[in-house]
């Protein structure tokens, strides 16, 4: 469960506070921390408590605490401890088991053995569940990146929070984030599944088409109709589910009607980079006008519309003048007139008959068969609803509606905003401009004379809006952070051969790891490993030894050279320049001269070796002679008699009978 904390600070406002540790903050979040997790027992080491746990084990009225369930403490608990006091005796019992119980289930369900064919078969040769831990007698804060290493007695378990153990009777891992990078790295990965969309549309339509590509035995009409449709229809859903990173007991619940989080606030798409290309392009020369927006293209009444997001706001009513856009973003949405609202030349049975097109060319398509301008209509609307300006592409269809402010509503940006914290600040500012300054063209944001940093700092931002902007560099703090454990790991393991890929394809590679490494950075983040001595098992032995011999070759070859570093042989440059089908035809000539050369000599070499008799016949084995019960006519008894006296085993006879009887 995640809980957000009204006016709390930034993870790195807290680390920023921790580094002080001398500070009562600092003193007082370790105090805290070790009372909520620990990574020992409460009765004394581990030999203490597996001896004491041998004594309790041949006591008679002894339970594994496993197989029961929780005893509840006193209710009126007492802590006076005044002598001969009834309820200090019944607390101090109850504690008493309560340690006993706690440790037990402990030692029983909380230490790691390692396995070389589990946790150690991996490249690096280490734990996977960073076994064992660095044993630390007390708390410490590195002062120079607020990192906090809490004491840790047990090197062979996990941090535990007690209560938890005692409650659950079972295995459990309760850490705290241990640094800056992990909080941030914990805040980016759960709030990106809280705001994960679904799949794309085109994404759905290839899971789609593969499908039905590999379900030819269910679209032949072979099988039943209702059968067929209902197979074809699992394996949709099972490809779905696969793209959708669905697993069973998510889907589960939604069968059941429950969702997959549960969140105080609604978040609303928002893809602001068609907003961003329109501002973008009022301060580009002309030949630098291209846009990469995607256009949506309507044909309405014979005629072909293009449709762009950022009209609605640069076209909105005069009544929504001094709207912000991201207010505009929040409250406002694109509603369809109906027939009587709209302008009387516009009317018609089939007025909502509308046909959508996907584009993804420009947005400034000059084509005279493209309808552009839309005609607003000439009446008032009802409460709320406002008409666009004349210009807009669905003016006489469509407005905007205007909803009440509504504080449990966020913006999904979709797609990262720019950072603030680099040098060159002109496309974030341009953005910041964008969201928090009215504008209906780009020029609308600054001046010609004016910088964008002098714009930004001349313009009156509120202490909300500054706020947001504060928290939308959040993700880049979260992001730097990430993969914290494992960048250390692979700075102690990463050899110095490199695999001749492209950074683009290592990242991609990479990204495939994000959810998994995620997970296992945010548990045990910044543990030491000592893991010169762990002895190797047959497995990773042999694969070391194919990788290094792997490696060998490659760097023999070149392999980890870019093809411009390489000093080629002059008969390895091809000189001859040939249209791609002519290369193709010649490759083809030659594999078949090629083959037809190995085939020549194939039967020559066959049939010089051969000192065989020539064949004269062939014959048609009978299958009853492969079997056991088969009596050859000639000699009934010869091969019983073989198999008797060689004391043949059964695979042996078998053999025997096969060529006998034939």
């Amino acid at each position: 469960m995640l809980v957000w904390i009204k006016n709390a600070p930034t993870p790195a406002g807290i680390r920023d506070q921790i580094m002080n540790v001398e500070s009562a903050f600092s003193q007082a979040m370790i105090t805290y921390a070790e009372s909520c997790h620990q990574g020992g027992f409460l009765g004394g080491d581990r030999e203490t408590v597996t001896h004491k746990l041998e004594e309790m084990k041949k006591e008679p009225t002894y339970i594994d605490p496993t197989y029961s369930i929780p005893v509840m403490p006193i209710e009126d608990y007492c802590k006076c401890e005044e002598d001969g006091c009834e309820r200090c005796i019944a607390t101090e019992k109850w504690r008493r088991r309560f340690i006993d119980e706690s440790d037990d289930i402990l030692l029983r369900a909380n230490i790691h053995t390692c396995n070389p064919k589990y946790c150690r078969s991996n490249k690096y040769g280490v734990c996977k569940a960073r076994m064992p831990r660095q044993v630390r007698n007390e708390s410490k804060i590195d002062p120079e990146t607020g990192a906090t290493r809490f004491k840790h007695l047990e090197a062979w378990m996990n941090d535990v929070c007690v209560l938890i153990s005692y409650l659950l009777r079972s295995n459990h891992d309760c850490t705290s984030l241990l640094s800056g990078s992990a909080v941030n790295h914990i805040v980016y990965y759960i709030t990106e599944y809280i705001t994960k969309m679904g799949p794309q549309t085109h994404v759905i339509f290839d899971v789609i088409k593969s499908v039905f590509d590999r379900s030819n035995d269910l679209t032949a009409g072979t099988m039943e109709e209702k059968a067929a449709a209902r197979k074809l229809m699992t394996r949709l859903v099972n490809k779905l589910a696969t793209k959708m990173e669905l697993g069973s007991p998510m889907i589960a619940a939604y069968l059941l009607g429950n969702g997959d989080h549960y969140t105080s606030h609604k978040f609303k798409p928002f893809f602001w980079t068609p907003y961003y290309e329109s501002v973008r392009s009022s301060w580009l020369h002309t030949a630098d006008t291209q846009s990469s927006d995607n256009v949506l293209i309507m044909k309405s009444h014979g005629k072909i519309i293009g449709v762009s997001e950022a009209q609605n706001y640069m076209y909105r009513g005069r009544e929504l003048e001094g709207m912000k856009l991201y207010d505009f973003a929040k409250q406002c949405s694109r509603v369809t007139l109906h027939s009587a609202e709209r302008s009387a030349d516009k009317k018609g049975k089939n007025a909502t008959d509308d046909t959508y097109i996907a584009w993804d060319g420009p947005e400034d398509i000059d084509d005279n068969g493209v309808h552009k301008f839309g005609i607003p209509p000439d009446k008032a609307l009802k409460s709320n609803h406002f008409a666009f300006l004349k210009g807009h592409s669905m003016a006489s269809t469509h407005c905007m509606k205007l909803s009440p402010a509504n504080a449990k509503l966020l913006l999904n940006f979709m797609r990262t905003l720019p950072r603030g914290d680099v040098p060159d600040r002109d496309e974030y500012i341009m953005v910041m401009l964008m969201l928090f300054k009215p504008w209906r063209t780009g020029s609308d944001l600054k001046s010609e004379e004016e910088t964008w940093e002098d714009a930004f700092a001349s313009h009156p931002f509120t202490a909300e809006e500054r706020l947001l902007m504060l928290f939308f560099n959040l993700k880049w703090e979260c992001l730097d952070g990430r993969d914290d454990f494992r960048m250390q790991l692979l700075a102690g393991k990463e050899p110095a051969f490199l695999l001749p890929f492209s950074a683009k394809v290592t990242a991609d590679i990479d990204n495939e790891q994000v959810a998994q490494d995620a997970l296992e950075n945010v548990m045990s983040p910044l543990e030491e490993y000592e893991a010169e001595g762990v002895n190797e098992n047959e497995y990773y032995k042999n694969s070391r030894v194919a990788f290094e011999e792997m490696q060998g070759r490659m760097m023999k070859e070149d392999w980890h050279l870019s093809l411009a570093a390489k000093d080629l042989p002059q008969a390895a440059r091809v000189t001859v320049k040939k249209p791609a089908s002519k290369w193709s035809a010649d490759v083809f000539e030659a594999r078949a001269k090629a083959l037809a050369a190995m085939g020549g000599s194939a039967v020559e070499k066959r049939v010089d070796s051969s000192n065989s008799t020539p064949i004269s016949g062939v014959s048609i084995v009978n299958k009853k002679m492969l079997t056991r019960r088969y009596v050859p006519p000639e000699c009934p008894l010869l091969i019983d008699e073989i198999v008797r006296r060689n004391g043949l085993n059964e695979d042996q006879e078998r053999a025997v009978r096969i060529v006998g009887n034939y």
